[in-house]
Formats: C-alpha cells, sequence, structure tokens
C-alpha cells in the first residue's frame, strides 16, 4: 500500500509546524507496518518502533537510543584464536607466572554517548595440548588457562587495563588453588576440552572503552576456533 501525506505541500503557502508534524507522524506510522500508538501498552517508552541499522564490516547493530557490539565465529573451523604459554620466559606453568594475551576475535572497542549500563557475554569452546613440561598440576596445567574480561577506560588519564576477577573462567581452575585440584589426574580429553561461558555488567561513563577476553596461558599451544563475544548498551 502507497504511502499517502496527511498535508500536501503547495508552493508559495506558508508552512505550519502542525501540518509538517502530521506528516511525520504518518510516516513513523506507515514505516512500522500500521502499527499505531493504541497498539502498544502506555509503559512504552518510544514512539515508534526502532528498525535499526546494522553494519556488517565491524559486526555491530546500531539504534536510534543504543547499540549492540559483537563478535560471532562459529562457522569456520580453521579460524582459531591461539595462545601460549611460550610468552612467559622461563616459567611459564608457574603459579606466580601471570601474563594476560588477548584472544584474537573476542574483543570489542566502544564509545558511549553517554554513561550506560553494558553487558557482556562471552561463550567460547577451548582445546589445549600437552607441554613438553609436565611441571604445574593434573592434566600438564592443561586446564589451568585462567580466562577473564579485561576492561580499559580510555576516559581516565592514565588508562590503564583492569582484569575483572568475577569473570574468571572456573571450568580450567579451580578457586586459589595453583595446582588445579578441580577433577583431579584428569586427562586427555577431560583436561584440554574445556567449555567457557561468562555473563557480566557494568556501569561504563561517557566515552571510549575496550573490553577484551583475555587469558593467562599455562600451556605451550591451545586455540578456540568456536567463540562468540558479545556486548549490549543500555543509556541510563
Amino acid at each position: 500500500m502507497a504511502f499517502t501525506k496527511p498535508y500536501n505541500y503547495v508552493d508559495n503557502a506558508v508552512l505550519f509546524a502542525d501540518n509538517q508534524h502530521l506528516n511525520e507522524e504518518a510516516a513513523k506510522v506507515y514505516s512500522n507496518q500500521e502499527i499505531v500508538v493504541a497498539d502498544v501498552g502506555s509503559d512504552f517508552k518510544f514512539d515508534e518502533i526502532e528498525a535499526g541499522e546494522f553494519k556488517p564490516i565491524t559486526d555491530d547493530h546500531k539504534f536510534a537510543s543504543s547499540f549492540i557490539a559483537g563478535q560471532n565465529i562459529d562457522s569456520e573451523a580453521l579460524n582459531r584464536a591461539y595462545f601460549t604459554s611460550t610468552t612467559k620466559s622461563n616459567t611459564q606453568t608457574a603459579a606466580s607466572s601471570v601474563v594476560y594475551r588477548d584472544l584474537f576475535g573476542c574483543g570489542k572497542q566502544i564509545v558511549l554517548d553517554q554513561n550506560a549500563w553494558v553487558q557482556i557475554t562471552f561463550q567460547a569452546a577451548f582445546i589445549s595440548t600437552d607441554n613438553s613440561n609436565t611441571s604445574g598440576g593434573d592434566g600438564n596445567g592443561k586446564w589451568e588457562n585462567k580466562v577473564l574480561l579485561r576492561h580499559t577506560d580510555y576516559t581516565t588519564a592514565n588508562p590503564t587495563p583492569d582484569y575483572i576477577a568475577g569473570t574468571r573462567g572456573y571450568v580450567f581452575e579451580s578457586a586459589g588453588a595453583s595446582l588445579g585440584v578441580l577433577d583431579p589426574n584428569a586427562g586427555g580429553n577431560a583436561a584440554q576440552r574445556r567449555q567457557v561461558m561468562f555473563q557480566f555488567a557494568l556501569n561504563l561513563s561517557k566515552g571510549k572503552h575496550d573490553l577484551q577476553v583475555a587469558i593467562n596461558p599455562k600451556v605451550e599451544e591451545g586455540w578456540t576456533s568456536a567463540r562468540n563475544f558479545v556486548v549490549e548498551v543500555f543509556y541510563l
């Protein structure tokens, strides 16, 4: 059905704001598939349904009031995000050796127009291999790789990474134990194949923020090829 304007513009005639408003309101109803005010409850906070704009290059969906940012890599079997403990000098598997590495394809940088409540969801399947150095606990350290969310607040004068303990991947490492007593004597597939998932909420200030999944690797070679990282922004 074609769109019909309530008011037709006439050359050299005075354009009144009320007439322009009628056309704009009619366009909203038409573009939202004839959804009128009576069709939604009184608690609905917007005058119209927002279709939003999808940006395929960055995998983001932007709305007039907010946006969703994310990465979803689950269909390419060889698209792996590798991690390794060989960047940690001579103490690759020691409990005191803590060096976090960012996971490829598991992060987003966002710019907030105002203070916002931000919800982060991360899911991934991790695979790790045996170490040539067998120290570091059961399973040769294969399930001692700690996974956390890293947040860098660029609105501060001296931005520094903040590793959020509440997002720790417990499926890899037991609480407070350097030798990993969760699932003792695990070996083979039981130790090297793990699922990591967390959902976390942050209150962030206006400006630029970097959100990234990071891992403290305890194995010489590990990777994840199926991963999902989504950032949902809700302006306060």
